[in-house]
């Protein structure tokens, strides 16, 4: 709580002056959302930067479902059920039922689950791309 006032006075003095006050109001909470984040995530411990990471996005965008995302595909991601294979729509199949090389074996069905409740992930994210996600897979520190 002592940290919050030294946040907000650094997001004051960063962002740029509007004369609209709703434009003031947004560039005042993306730079305190920005500050905040940066300020708790250096204080977690690196086996929980994952966990934090999901809640933090998963609540961004406001309500259960925040950041564009349904309350059915982050139970998909926690492995809560959700989604099933065939909500994933029609377009699922050649290389995105694929599973690229880069992929561990131990985790390719959670991989094709994934793919086929996501459809589009697999292009959107470049999953053929294997000298990207290999170096990402085996960084110590991927989240950087």
């Amino acid at each position: 709580l002592t940290s919050f006032p030294r946040l907000f006075k650094a997001a004051l003095s960063e962002s740029t002056p509007t004369t609209s006050l709703e434009g003031r109001i947004a560039l005042l909470s993306a730079a305190l959302l920005r500050l905040v984040f940066g300020h708790v995530s250096r204080s977690i411990f690196n086996a929980d930067r994952l966990t934090f990471g999901m809640h933090f996005s998963r609540h961004l965008g406001g309500g259960g479902g925040g950041g564009g995302h349904s309350d059915e595909a982050w139970d998909h991601y926690l492995g809560l059920g959700g989604l099933s294979t065939s909500q994933g729509g029609g377009g699922g199949g050649g290389s995105n039922n694929s599973v690229p090389g880069w992929v561990p074996a131990d985790i390719a069905s959670g991989y094709s689950s994934l793919v086929a409740a996501f459809p589009t992930i697999a292009s959107d994210y470049e999953f053929s791309n294997g000298v990207t996600w290999t170096d990402w897979m085996k960084s110590p520190v991927a989240e950087s």
